[in-house]
């Protein structure tokens, strides 16, 4: 009955334990699977919902603005799922901190060759029985989950990351679209401009080298349109890496992208921190990442300094000596007598150190970004303002010149360098316009929140969305 009992715990035991499943990785599938990817996939569909997409809304999205832009991008990236596969491994890491070491059971049967009893075997089974002092298990457990508060807040900075590069990448291919745009009707007026001195030249108006001129800078504008068509190409593919997406959605066809520069944030909707400080402090993972880092260093010491006190190993057994019943009860601990840890106390010290001169210097530095991002978002936005009135003016410019060209009182040529001058107060407008939507994307990332309007808080992912794929 006895060894009935015994056997019957040993196979509970082992159905108990954990079995290996394989996981291989094949290339040509995950290849697939990217290229595969659509906006009509379902698990998009209930993260979008999930974080605040209408749910009357169509499905594809026909607009996708900048929120749900960045909700896409968290779907899909990768780095996202990286994130998360590491928070599982923090807790994980919780669950082993809190298990309680396994006894162990050692048996050593012995045979004698000149028996003194009624047998000549000696069997002596014991175990042996940790006892964790000075509180370490707790600390192990403390420390596991401080390490599973950092790795969310990485989760939450990654999140934020991938959100963040979204608007600079958009922005940036609206500018390289509007660069383009801007560029083939320069070839137009300058076409016209080299058309209207060839007549001159063949009234003998105008020498050969101001009609050569001309047609030079035409020339080269129809250069430059060449390579302005390379980089918007160059910009889609950025813009299709930030979003996570394979180069074939960029062709969205009937779906629409938010045109941020047509519609830059007015400067006063931003926020203004009264308290500075208080905003780098409590507004960015970084910052927070960093003082969990430091919470995290102060607890290595805290179970450095408890290592110091040995561990009690409690061995009771019993040994059955050639027909003798005995039973002994042995008791060990390790001796602190040639060393006494101090080695890892004081790397534990200097750790804590180096992570508290770590969080300083990441705060600071998130205080001065946002200081900065601040100025940068007022000069911006002055920018901005004159160019609209430059514009505005050589707009005005040409009207009137038209309506004197209208009248006899003036040729065309007038109007076609007047374009010339629009075409260029249109590029300083775009570029006053990328340098705001740049500058205000700054300003979110000293934040780490999203502005402007539409705006939502990013949500906490704690699971990877791209396990559903």
């Amino acid at each position: 009955m006895r060894k009935l009992l015994i056997f019957s715990i040993i196979l509970m035991n082992a159905a108990a334990c954990a079995t290996y499943h394989a996981a291989p990785i094949d290339p040509a599938e995950t290849e697939a699977r990217f290229r595969a990817r659509t906006l009509d996939d379902p698990g998009l569909r209930e993260f979008l919902l999930k974080n605040g997409y209408p749910a009357d809304a169509p499905f594809p999205p026909k607009m996708l603005d900048l929120a749900t832009l960045r909700l896409i991008a968290i779907y899909e990236h990768p780095d996202v799922a990286v994130a998360v596969a590491k928070l599982h491994e923090a807790e994980a890491a919780v669950v082993t901190a809190g298990e309680r070491t396994n006894p162990t059971l050692t048996i050593g049967p012995e045979y004698s060759l000149n028996p003194g009893g009624v047998s000549p075997w000696v069997i002596g089974p014991s175990l042996d029985v940790t006892f964790e002092t000075a509180g370490k298990r707790d600390l192990q457990i403390e420390l596991a989950k401080k390490q599973l508060e950092v790795a969310r807040l990485v989760v939450t900075e990654t999140v934020w990351r991938v959100a963040s590069r979204v608007r600079p990448a958009r922005v940036d291919m609206e500018a390289g679209f509007d660069r383009l745009s801007r560029l083939t009707n320069e070839v137009s007026a300058r076409f016209g401009v080299a058309k209207a001195l060839k007549r001159r030249l063949e009234l003998g108006d105008i020498s050969q080298f101001e009609w050569s001129r001309a047609n030079a800078e035409l020339t080269k504008t129809e250069a430059e349109v060449s390579g302005a068509e390379s980089e918007v190409s160059a910009k889609e593919f950025v813009f299709q890496s930030v979003l996570g997406l394979p180069w074939s959605l960029m062709k969205l066809g009937a779906t629409q992208i938010v045109d941020l520069l047509s519609e830059p944030v007015a400067s006063d909707g931003l926020p203004i921190f009264e308290n500075i400080q208080r905003a780098g402090l409590l507004h960015r993972a970084d910052v927070r990442r960093a003082l969990a880092e430091y919470a995290v260093a102060e607890l290595m010491l805290q179970l450095e300094i408890a290592s110091q006190y040995p561990d009690i190993h409690l061995s009771p057994g019993y040994l059955y000596d050639q027909g003798q019943n005995k039973f002994t009860l042995g008791l060990s601990f390790d001796l602190p007598i040639l060393q006494k840890h101090a080695g890892p106390i004081a790397e534990a010290e200097a750790r804590r150190k180096t992570v508290a001169a770590q969080f300083l210097s990441t705060q600071t530095a998130a205080i001065q970004e946002l200081e900065a991002a601040q100025v940068r978002t007022y000069r911006a936005s002055e920018r901005l303002q004159k160019a609209k009135i430059l514009k505005s003016m050589q707009t005005k410019r040409r009207t009137a010149a038209a309506r004197r060209v209208a009248a006899g009182e003036e040729d065309r040529l007038a109007i076609e360098l007047l374009n010339i001058d629009v075409i260029a107060a249109w590029q300083e407008e775009t570029n006053a316009a990328v340098d705001w939507q740049m500058a205000v994307a700054a300003l979110e990332d000293a934040m780490q929140f999203p502005l402007g309007e539409g705006a939502r808080a990013l949500p906490e992912i704690n699971n990877s969305a791209t396990e559903q794929k």
